[in-house]
């Protein structure tokens, strides 16, 4: 046995099936030798794993700026556009309610609908196969596939993970708008034409070149999968228009990142310790608010002031106890919960009755768990609530700064299984009790 330890590689460069092949990030997992001599020092066999796989091109560094496009196709996208081409009609005959006749027929939709990001552009496109039938010895099944992918492109050429994080944010928007795990189907990205490497009647020498991109993911993509209910969206086109949303929601993705990473993390990752994930919602409320960047109530030359009278009054034996306690002027993660539960609305009094009553038990909650590694002034329901009320609010709060209506608001938190069960656990654990009776 040899002892060399585990050895990774940036990038690493092949062929197959006549294709140029970059792996990224390998990692090995496993080398073997299949003699008693080791004189070459390296192994006979070599097993690795790869995060990303480019089929297309060899990439020198994931650093490089060689893309000046990227498409994906995502889970719920297609219903999520609201744009469809496809019509049916069914005649029946009155008497009878018999079938007199029926069509299923399509209509392109047009052009694709555009946004601006920047100096990015960002389209939807509309994707349909021609019909085709099959014949079985049961049956003949005609059909018509229709789907959207999201495209984005720029004139100067980008590097890898720009074009990724794109279309990654807009899996999140999908997850956002569904409350479940969306992911990419499929992911190309485009590098610049090369026509003084073709004669000049090649009619493909002013063609983008075509990689296609696999990655290892959290969720694994299910294309054949049942789709959401449209009354389970909370968010679509019909709301905001994607010349509107596209650059709110690029904006709000970044500024609200740490918070929508884990909050829609807790749908990524379902199941999983009821305390982890309270301390995970708790979390994506403190990180929210704080990336609100909301003026404290007391301004910062008062809070010198202050800071420096009580430093004066204790013992010089307590002046580093009491400086590091009080070092920043902020809110309190109280005071924080509080004013995410009023924010988005008057109707957040359905989902969180009496704010100052979460706010309150999140926080016995959150540090009980974080400082002491227990939380036994709750018992397990609580918990529960706890961590779908703050999801909840955590997730209307996100909406609002889209810039989604109150009124759509309020619909999505009765309609919604996701948000109307946060709500019912909101008035069975955080209404007032006096108020209740």
């Amino acid at each position: 046995m040899v002892h060399e330890g585990l050895r990774s590689w940036p990038v690493v460069h092949g062929t197959a099936q006549n294709k140029r092949i970059t792996l990224l990030d390998l990692q090995c997992v496993d080398a073997k030798v299949f003699s008693l001599r080791f004189d070459s020092g390296q192994p006979d066999q070599l097993d690795v794993i790869a995060r990303t796989a480019l089929i297309g091109l060899h990439l020198d560094s994931e650093d490089d700026a060689e893309f000046v496009s990227c498409s994906a196709t995502i889970e719920n996208l297609t219903a999520w556009s609201r744009e469809s081409a496809i019509e049916h009609r069914v005649k029946l005959d009155q008497e009878t309610d018999r079938l007199e006749s029926g069509e299923i027929r399509y209509v392109p939709v047009g052009d694709p609908q555009k946004a601006k990001v920047g100096d990015v552009r960002a389209n939807l496109n509309h994707l349909l196969t021609l019909p085709d039938f099959e014949r079985t010895l049961g049956a003949t099944t005609a059909r018509i596939v229709e789907r959207t992918s999201v495209e984005f492109s720029s004139t100067e050429p980008r590097p890898l993970r720009e074009w990724l994080k794109m279309l990654s944010g807009m899996s999140d928007l999908m997850s956002l708008s569904t409350l479940t795990a969306c992911t990419e189907i499929t992911l190309h990205l485009w590098t610049p034409a090369t026509p003084e490497a073709y004669p000049d009647d090649y009619p493909l020498r002013d063609r983008l070149h075509e990689v296609a991109v696999y990655e290892r993911r959290v969720v694994t993509p299910d294309p054949d999968r049942k789709g959401a209910d449209l009354r389970k969206f909370l968010l679509t086109l019909d709301d905001l228009p994607f010349p509107v949303l596209m650059p709110r929601w690029m904006e709000v993705n970044d500024k609200f990142s740490s918070a929508q990473s884990m909050i829609l993390g807790l749908s990524y990752i379902a199941g999983g310790y009821l305390q982890s994930r309270v301390v995970t919602a708790i979390g994506a409320a403190e990180s929210f608010h704080r990336a609100l960047d909301v003026k404290p109530t007391m301004s910062e030359r008062e809070f010198k002031e202050l800071r420096k009278t009580l430093l004066e009054a204790v013992p010089r034996e307590r002046k580093q106890w009491l400086a590091d306690r009080i070092m920043r002027n902020e809110a309190s993660l109280h005071e924080r919960l509080v004013d995410l539960a009023r924010r988005p609305g008057e109707f957040m009094v359905a989902l969180v009755p009496d704010a100052e009553k979460w706010a309150k038990e999140a926080t016995r909650a959150r540090n009980g768990l974080a400082h002491d590694g227990r939380s036994e002034s709750h018992t397990l329901e609580e918990l529960y609530a706890v961590v779908e009320v703050t999801r909840a609010v955590v997730i209307l709060n996100l909406l609002s700064q889209l810039g989604i209506p109150a009124k759509r608001m309020a619909k999505g938190l009765s309609e919604h299984p996701v948000l109307s069960t946060a709500a019912r656990l909101g008035k069975a654990h955080f209404a007032d009790e006096n108020s209740a009776a």
